[in-house]
């Protein structure tokens, strides 16, 4: 790679504001829906009624519950991502691509979502979603979409 290309300014203001968006909207979605007590497993928010709803639950794994309990591993993975992604935007010089700038962006806003939940910075605890587990802190946590009765995807947090 050409040494004398230099990484616009604006490339990575772009970035990091993406990512700081993208982690501040996580935060608050999570917050808007954590915050309804109506909201617990059996119970959905519908958004368009019968069609699209939206339902809380906590997963401390990852997708579908792979690795539940092992919150570190999850945790090293966002620190690594979280170091990784600048790293190579602007050190190795893969933001000169506009568009890879913005996807990463955008990644690392969830990225950061992740690890604020990872660390358990939310401060939930399980009382009212587990009450054997009552007094322990949730490190992970995840609401779904769902259409007609069928999840359309998880927000993994």
């Amino acid at each position: 790679m050409d040494d004398d290309l230099q990484i616009p300014t604006r490339r990575v203001i772009w970035f990091w504001s993406l990512a700081v968006l993208g982690c501040v909207a996580d935060l608050l979605t999570k917050q808007m829906v954590f915050s309804r007590p109506d909201l617990f497993h059996g119970s959905e928010w519908w958004l368009w009624e019968g069609h699209v709803g939206i339902q809380k639950s906590l997963n401390e794994g990852a997708l579908f519950g792979m690795g539940q309990g092992k919150v570190w591993i999850f945790a090293l993975f966002a620190l690594s991502a979280g170091v990784a992604i600048p790293v190579w935007l602007f050190r190795y010089r893969a933001a000169l691509d506009r568009w890879l700038t913005t996807a990463l962006g955008c990644v690392m806003g969830g990225v950061g979502g992740n690890l604020y939940d990872r660390l358990g910075l939310h401060r939930l605890e399980w009382d009212r979603f587990d009450p054997s587990r009552a007094g322990e802190r949730v490190y992970g946590s995840r609401f779904s979409f769902g259409a007609m009765g069928r999840p359309l995807g998880l927000a993994q947090f």
